[in-house]
């Protein structure tokens, strides 16, 4: 699950579908794979939902990737960025 949705994140060899690539990136963090958590939290981070991805950050961190525990705090200081940039902004933004 966790590669065919990155495929379709991706749109290799397939076409680019965000919202399939995060239904099957959630179903693979579900069961356990570090690596989807952690792109989940990407694509969720990119979508405004700063809440889902900070979860899915930390159940990565939790999980053992490497990746996102040693670029933790570049994670959260992002989130913070794209907290305050959606505070500023109207719904028409």
């Amino acid at each position: 699950a966790n590669n065919l949705g990155l495929l379709y994140k991706d749109g290799l060899g397939v076409e680019r579908d965000l919202k399939k690539a995060e239904q099957l990136l959630e179903l693979s963090a579900k069961r356990g794979d570090p690596n989807a958590m952690l792109t989940l939290a990407q694509l969720l981070m990119d979508k405004n939902d700063v809440q889902m991805a900070k979860i899915w950050h930390d159940r990565a961190c939790e999980a053992g990737n490497l990746m996102a525990q040693s670029n933790r705090s570049n994670f959260e200081e992002a989130l913070n960025h794209k907290r305050d940039l959606l505070k500023s902004c109207t719904p028409d933004d």
